[in-house]
């Protein structure tokens, strides 16, 4: 298989690299790439191995987002009730 191939909003492209290895020769990347930091690209040695790797980056991307973030604790001075009055700092 040569040329581009799309799995969801993926490019999927044959590379060959000149290395002995054929375990990089495709290509994959998010359509909304946004380069060196992205996550959303990477290589495999057949379209399927694309696919796989994509949905792997897929699901910990949905795992990521369904965790529950973090609460800050700290609240600013002027939010606290004062220990005496039970009014907040400042008013």
């Amino acid at each position: 298989m040569t040329g581009d191939t799309f799995y969801r909003k993926w490019r999927i492209i044959h590379n060959p690299k000149p290395i002995p290895s054929r375990a990089f020769d495709w290509d994959f990347y998010h359509t909304d790439y946004d380069g060196p930091g992205d996550s959303r690209a990477g290589a495999a040695e057949s379209v399927g191995g694309c696919i796989r790797e994509i949905k792997e980056i897929e699901a910990d991307e949905a795992s990521y987002e369904n965790q529950a973030q973090p609460v800050n604790p700290w609240r600013p001075v002027s939010e606290l009730p004062h220990a005496l009055t039970g009014k907040k700092v400042g008013q």
